[in-house]
């Protein structure tokens, strides 16, 4: 009876321990990870300690499920297809959504190659700790095996009594004993040493196996993502297919007449007393280029060079100059044909290297705008923001570049007040094709803006 209840008691004692063992593994779960996502992404981004390894496991496994379930959102893409081929004009927005998450996706993918970098240099770190480990404890083992058959040898009971008991006196006796015990206490030290060695060895071996672990993981994320731009950009590619499909032109009409600017002394003042500007400057410093100048990719006449960035990201002067024509009547966004197709907009005259030109920026976000006809500019001036108004598809600057064929900023201001009036100095809209480019005419005509503005 009394074998019976010890079994038993051992028995509990054993489930209890299994019980506990698996706790942390069941501890947390999908619930948790929707939870407090920025506590496990903290806790289980980089390099992963081997305490972590069973919770930081499940996290990414949770990453996997849910990224794969993501997928399941091909309907809905299929969908957004459909819409786009039925009505391109009002998903044109879709464009733009969606070459927002392909960015924000490649930027995960970067940053989770670059956390597989940093685990593979920590492998590399581990397994050199790793074998000065192992020859740590095998130096270790030797000096116990030797204290082991040394003490078998020399410490029978018998030897420790005659050792004590040859002492001369009192005094040597304390001695003897307390030399004993100093002898004792460094070889449990070195147990104690091979021991800490031993366990330090089995964390690192769990550190690389934790971190191989997460490294696999990491991968099938990074596949993942890639799938997904591959479907986001099916879309993309669709919409501008529908946009050839449909024949919808992003021309734009020729401005209408602006009004004169009366030159008063203070603004003649002003344009005379400015500074030589230097170099040009690029009126959205970092933005990407989206369009080339004076065609479309797709086919079609484009008379300037697309610069996409964010609503409202400033547009700065070029140069020293004046500013001629403001128009601030479009919605920033879904306004498809308004002025023309050109959106809100603005043209100035300006001096750069020592030349006077000219440009025009379209699509301007509405009410951006710091400056109105008639306001002279220094260069590198915030003049308005990046808008998506007019025939857009996508929140960006549209820059053409002028060549006036006048000496002074001054000059060029009485020339447009004479003669040009015209937000395109009066050479028209895209209809008239490329017949208005430098190659093919005298000033005023248009210049290619990119390789004055390094895009």
């Amino acid at each position: 009876m009394k074998s019976f209840v010890k079994k038993s008691i051992i028995l509990i004692v054993v489930i209890f321990m299994v019980l506990m063992t698996l706790i942390p593994i069941f501890a947390v779960s999908d619930a948790d990870f929707d939870a407090n996502p920025g506590k496990y992404k903290e806790l289980c981004t980089g390099v992963i300690d081997s305490s972590n390894r069973d919770v930081c496991m499940k996290y990414k496994k949770y990453l996997i499920d849910k990224a794969q379930s993501g997928q399941s959102s091909l309907a809905q893409i299929e969908a957004d297809k459909k819409a786009l081929e039925q009505n391109i004009i009002e998903n044109l927005g879709k464009i733009d959504e969606y070459n927002t998450q392909i960015s924000a996706i490649d930027a995960q993918i970067v940053k989770k190659e670059a956390e597989i970098k940093s685990q593979e240099a920590e492998i590399v770190r581990l397994e050199g700790e790793i074998e000065i480990r192992v020859q740590k404890v095998e130096e270790a083992e030797k000096e116990v095996k030797a204290y082991m058959v040394n003490s078998q040898s020399t410490m029978r009971v018998n030897g420790y009594i005659e050792f004590v008991m040859g002492a001369n006196d009192f005094a040597d006796i304390i001695r003897r004993i307390e030399g004993m015990n100093h002898v004792k206490r460094y070889n449990e030290g070195l147990i104690e040493a091979l021991q800490a060695e031993r366990n330090a060895l089995e964390e690192s071996k769990l550190s690389v196996v934790a971190q191989k672990e997460s490294i696999e993981l990491d991968k099938q994320l990074i596949e993942i993502d890639k799938q997904s731009i591959v479907e986001f950009k099916s879309v993309v590619e669709k919409a501008y297919d529908e946009l050839v499909a449909q024949k919808i032109q992003f021309e734009t009409a020729a401005a209408e007449m602006a009004a004169e600017i009366k030159v008063s002394q203070e603004l003649a003042n002003s344009i005379n007393e400015q500074k030589p500007s230097g170099s040009m400057l690029n009126p959205v410093p970092g933005a990407r280029k989206t369009e080339s100048v004076w065609h479309y990719t797709w086919g079609g006449t484009h008379l300037g060079t697309d610069l996409a960035a964010g609503v409202n990201t400033p547009i700065l002067a070029m140069g020293n100059g004046v500013v001629v024509v403001t128009s601030n009547n479009c919605a920033t966004t879904g306004s498809f044909g308004c002025s023309g197709g050109m959106g809100n907009h603005l043209t100035m005259i300006f001096e750069a290297d020592g030349r006077i030109y000219g440009a025009l920026i379209m699509h301007i976000a509405r009410g951006s705008f710091r400056v109105s006809a008639g306001t002279p500019i220094t260069k590198g001036q915030q003049l308005a923001g990046v808008g998506n108004s007019g025939s857009s598809y996508g929140a960006h600057a549209h820059v053409e570049l002028f060549d006036l064929g006048v000496s002074t900023v001054a000059e060029g201001l009485s020339m447009w007040n004479s003669s040009w009036r015209t937000a395109q100095f009066g050479l028209g809209g895209s209809a008239g094709g490329t017949s208005s480019l430098c190659s093919n005419r005298g000033a005023p005509c248009r210049l290619n803006p990119e390789g004055y503005l390094g895009v």
